[in-house]
Formats: C-alpha cells, sequence, structure tokens
C-alpha cells in the first residue's frame, strides 16, 4: 500500500524529519494554512531538514484498510517499513528524527521503541500526549467506547482541544475557509488511544534515544501538573536524554497556533541535540 502525507525535501538535508498527526487530523496538520508561519515542513526546510509529514495508516489514501493495519502496533509495523523505504529512497542526512502530535505522538513513542537500537533513528519529539488522562476525561473513558458524540460536553468543546481562541490566527476559526485539518478517526485507533495508559511505561521503557516531551499550557485532555510530567519523563528509563518544556501560549493542537513556530524551532533544536548526540555515540564506539 501507499501512504499520503506531505513532503519538503532538502537537496542536502541534515537529517530527515518524519513528522506523525494526531487523531481526527491529517498531515495537513503540520503544514497550517491559516498563517506561514504554522508550516513544520517551511521552517524545515529553511533550517536545512527534509521534513516529510505522513498521513498515518487509516488516513489519507489508507482509509479503507483493514483495523490489523490501523491498530497501535499494525501501524507501527507499516511505518518501520516506510522508514526503510525513505532510508533508501531519500538522503536522510544524520539521520530520521521524528515528531509526532497527540495519537501521532503515541504513535512515534511506539514506533521509536519498535526500532530499537536501529541506528538509523536519531531521537523523537512529543506533543499533546502524557501518560495518564485529565481525571474527568480518565473515569469517562473507562465507562466508554470513546465516541465523540459519548464524550462529556466539556471534552467535545472547541477549548478542550484548542484552548483560548486568540492562541491561533483568525482564518483558523473560519468555516468559509476550512482550514482546520479535520479526518475521521477509526474507531480502533480510539480503542487504541483509551489503552495508552496501560501500555505507556512499556514503550517508553524500550526507547534508547534522545526524547522530548511538549505539553501545551492548555492542556486539557491530559495530566500534565509538574508530577505528571515528571513521571512520564522518569518512564524513558534507557534514553540517554530526555527533556520536557511547557509551551505557552498553547492549546493541545500546538502546530496550528501562534506558538507553533517557538515550539517548531525547539523541535529543531531538539534535533541538533540528538544529531550531536549520536555524533559522540559514534565516536566512543
Amino acid at each position: 500500500m501507499s501512504l499520503s502525507g506531505l513532503a519538503a525535501l532538502h537537496d542536502s538535508p541534515r537529517a530527515l524529519v518524519l513528522a506523525l498527526h494526531g487523531g481526527g487530523l491529517h498531515a495537513g496538520y503540520f503544514h497550517g494554512g491559516a498563517h506561514e508561519d504554522l508550516s513544520l515542513l517551511t521552517l524545515g526546510h529553511q533550517l536545512g531538514y527534509s521534513v516529510i509529514a505522513l498521513d498515518r495508516p487509516g488516513y489519507g489514501t489508507t482509509t479503507d484498510i483493514e483495523d490489523e493495519h490501523v491498530s497501535l502496533s499494525g501501524q507501527v509495523a507499516l511505518l518501520v517499513e516506510a522508514i526503510g523505504h525513505l532510508a533508501s529512497a531519500y538522503d536522510v542526512g544524520a539521520g530520521i528524527f521524528l515528531v509526532g502530535h497527540s495519537f501521532g505522538g503515541i504513535t512515534a513513542i511506539t514506533l521509536a521503541a519498535a526500532l530499537g537500537d536501529d541506528t538509523r533513528l536519531l531521537g523523537l519529539d512529543v506533543n499533546g500526549v502524557g501518560a495518564k488522562y485529565d481525571d474527568g476525561l480518565r473515569a469517562h473513558l473507562h465507562s466508554s467506547t470513546f465516541g465523540d458524540a459519548e464524550l462529556p460536553t466539556e471534552f467535545r468543546s472547541r477549548r478542550s482541544h484548542w484552548g483560548d481562541e486568540e492562541f491561533y490566527p483568525p482564518a483558523t476559526f473560519d468555516r468559509s475557509l476550512d482550514l482546520r485539518p479535520h479526518a475521521p478517526v477509526p474507531q480502533v485507533e480510539r480503542i487504541d488511544a483509551v489503552r495508552w495508559p496501560e501500555r505507556v511505561a512499556h514503550e517508553a521503557a524500550r526507547v534508547t534515544v534522545p526524547v522530548h516531551l511538549t505539553f501545551a499550557e492548555q492542556e486539557y485532555n491530559w495530566a500534565v501538573q509538574p508530577d505528571d510530567i515528571d513521571e512520564f519523563a522518569g518512564l524513558f528509563v534507557n534514553s540517554p536524554l530526555v527533556r520536557s518544556d511547557v509551551q505557552a501560549a498553547s492549546g493541545h493542537n500546538t502546530s496550528l497556533g501562534w506558538a507553533a513556530r517557538p515550539y517548531h524551532l525547539r523541535a529543531f533544536a531538539f534535533a541538533e541535540d540528538a544529531i550531536v548526540y549520536q555524533r559522540l555515540l559514534g565516536a566512543r564506539q
């Protein structure tokens, strides 16, 4: 099968950034149309990176594939193959760096765990995901099938995923422009999302590359108090470098707001840290 997506390829890249969108979104999340400063692809290319934002399995050209390929494990298996293809088809520079948002962050962590000590993987930056859900949402998820219509009103509202509207360019919420990168969520992905807190410790412990965790200032889906963040970061026991940040003036969909540029710059800065770490590791071996 073929995965769709968006690409900004550099002739001689420092590295290849592979970006994975969240649930209910698509690859356009990383190339927001509401303002030129939102695009991860454009900024990455300007900084000397190749950037590919994939429509994860179950989205884009693969909305009709079997559930076994859309489950978290199935997605990861396909993405491991995709990384093999990308590494052989394109110049990936120092290697491949993962960026994941929300369920794409869950996927990125699980993908990094599956890749193990694969030398092509530099590190990962994830945002919009934690180790456990907000108390109110968690209580509901354990008694439902995680359908939007079944969620409490406060978690179906625009605020739960976006935070304050002033965090975003005005065009974001103009219905006539239709700029929000929405897409249907596969049901099997909803089930895996509910089960993530049961799986996160196992997957995080298998990650052996540098990890950067970013949390929105207004994050209403995950438990993100300082102790929660420390607990999540502490699960990456085999990562040589774990860093966490809270992004000011941002909601869950950070890459679609004014905070996109500072967040993306910080993600690329961490990619540079990962490149330096790889060089030091190579020199010591």
